[in-house]
């Protein structure tokens, strides 16, 4: 029974977070049984959600002293940061996770120099944006994926939508996606590109680092909601129940939280921890 309990206060919590935005992540230190359970009902981001394997994810709050415990984390192999559904909306832990994100950079690099890089993440999340900073701090050109698609098309991606269906515009994008993976550039892939194993298997083939902009999804609808450019960002409950669906994809790639620094800053800092091929 007081397992129960506890599960039941972990899923309340979880919910709780993911209703207003937040990022539905499992802090269960010690309970793996209780992290699989999560892990079934799409309440957590990661599998193993737990600092056993160290080829998973990194703790952030189980393990003291911190630093020495991420340092460990990301040497031995360590991709991610773990982060509890409460210890997320802290403002206090922004300047920790920060500096728990450059230190697993300088570990382990995010890509190599001349390198092509593909940005994922949702719509709104800051992609774009990102993409020129870092083309330009790279040398390398940068392709925004939905400009080339609506060039090609003829037509704004809104029009795509309302004229020719949602199914229409994923065939366009990845003929435009895969095409993109051809030469080393920096790309803005759109929001669902990363759902489709052509895409994702076009990315391997073309030794493509892929990072995906884990922005805040609560932040990113106070951003673009009901923006008349994005058809899929017209009412909140859709739009959040679309970007849970499409995490477990995004989460494949090593993770970059923005943490509200800008994307110059983010750009600066990412290719701080360039290395040579």
């Amino acid at each position: 029974m007081e397992r129960e309990s506890l599960w039941q206060e972990l899923r309340a919590s979880l919910l709780a977070s993911m209703e207003n935005g937040g990022w539905p992540f499992v802090g269960v230190q010690g309970h793996p049984d209780l992290a699989d359970r999560a892990q079934r009902e799409g309440l957590s981001l990661w599998e193993p959600p737990f600092v056993d394997d160290p080829a998973g994810v990194a703790p952030l709050d189980a393990i003291e002293p911190r630093q020495k415990a991420l340092e460990s984390g990301f040497r031995a192999g360590a991709a991610s940061l773990w982060v509890t559904a409460g210890m997320a909306g802290l403002d206090s832990s922004s300047d920790f996770l920060w500096q728990a994100q450059c230190l697993r950079w300088s570990i382990r690099p995010p890509f190599r120099r001349g390198q092509g890089v593909a940005l994922v993440g949702g719509s709104g999340c800051g992609k774009s944006t990102l993409a020129k900073k870092l083309g330009g701090r790279l040398g390398l050109p940068v392709q925004d994926v939905d400009e080339v698609i609506a060039l090609h098309a003829g037509k704004s991606i809104p029009r795509i939508f309302s004229e020719d269906g949602e199914a229409a515009f994923r065939r366009l994008e990845t003929e435009a996606t895969c095409r993109a993976f051809q030469s080393p550039a920096v790309l803005a892939l759109g929001g669902g590109a990363w759902e489709s194993e052509a895409i994702r298997e076009a990315a391997r083939a073309s030794g493509y680092a892929v990072l995906w902009i884990a922005e805040h999804p609560g932040r990113v609808w106070d951003r673009v909601a009901r923006d008349p450019g994005r058809p899929l960002a017209q009412e909140r409950k859709a739009f959040m129940d679309r970007w849970r669906s499409r995490m477990p994809r995004w989460s494949e790639a090593a993770m970059v939280l923005p943490l509200g620094r800008s994307a110059s800053r983010l750009a600066e800092t990412l290719a701080l921890h360039l290395v040579s091929p």
